[in-house]
């Protein structure tokens, strides 16, 4: 659930509506709270921080791609911690805008204005395979990408992790899940993905800090086996399967 907006934010919101997005952009830069929205990195989930590194110690990946960048905050996240190169994309111009100037000093961050769908087939189309570590977190209202971006993930990527963040957690209701057309994000909303594997948080929502969002690590044949050497990932036995 989004946090109820004070009368300043209402009020901030309505006097910058109109304003070309890159200006608003700049007087949004100004603001303290924005440089941390939803806490920090990652929701400002602490122990989701923790579980990113984690899987970094044990894949060498060749880049990070993440899909809906919001303000930057875990763009610039990715763009410290790995030090690869990091694609990442947005469709709110404002919010475009916002997170090139956060991270104007991240020569390794590529920061796209452009619909999920189109950046990762344009990114598919590229010769080589890539190592990749996804964070898909892209969404506008009702439309919830995941699917299609799995599809096209796994039409082209053989070595890949893929975080999808507000996904239901098993057995855990102290996490939040997003909706997609009424209906939670769960994996009978997964496409078919034969040979990969799914993995859940260890870490129960009351152990984990700031929004306490849910996840679910999804990962190819090629890489899986490295994750179940992760303290923070529950793995799945079978592969991951989706309804019909």
């Amino acid at each position: 659930m989004m946090a109820k907006l004070t009368t300043f934010e209402r009020l901030y919101r309505a006097a910058t509506k109109y304003l070309p997005p890159r200006y608003a952009a700049r007087i949004d830069h100004m603001r303290p709270a924005y440089r941390a929205s939803w806490g920090g990195p990652l929701n400002g989930q602490v122990q989701r921080q923790a579980l990113v590194r984690q899987i970094f110690r044990v894949i060498d990946f060749d880049e990070v791609i993440e899909t809906g960048t919001f303000r930057g905050t875990t763009t610039e996240f990715f763009g410290y911690l790995s030090g690869l190169p990091v694609h990442s994309m947005e469709t709110v111009e404002r919010f475009h805008a916002y997170a090139v100037q956060r991270c104007e000093t991240l020569p390794n961050v590529e920061i796209a204005h452009e619909d999920s769908r189109t950046a990762l087939r344009r990114l598919a189309a590229r010769p080589d395979n890539r190592r990749t570590f996804f964070y898909l977190d892209a969404h506008w209202q009702e439309d919830v990408p995941r699917h299609e971006e799995l599809r096209i993930i796994h039409a082209r990527w053989s070595e890949a992790v893929v975080m999808i963040d507000d996904f239901e957690v098993p057995g855990d209701e102290g996490y939040g899940v997003a909706l997609y057309g009424g209906h939670r994000l769960t994996a009978e909303y997964l496409p078919a993905l034969p040979g990969w594997r799914r993995f859940y948080p260890s870490t129960h929502s009351d152990a984990e800090t700031g929004a306490r969002r849910g996840c679910i690590v999804l990962a190819t044949e090629a890489l899986a086996r490295r994750l179940d050497a992760v303290p923070l990932l529950v793995p799945v036995d079978r592969p991951a399967v989706a309804a019909a």
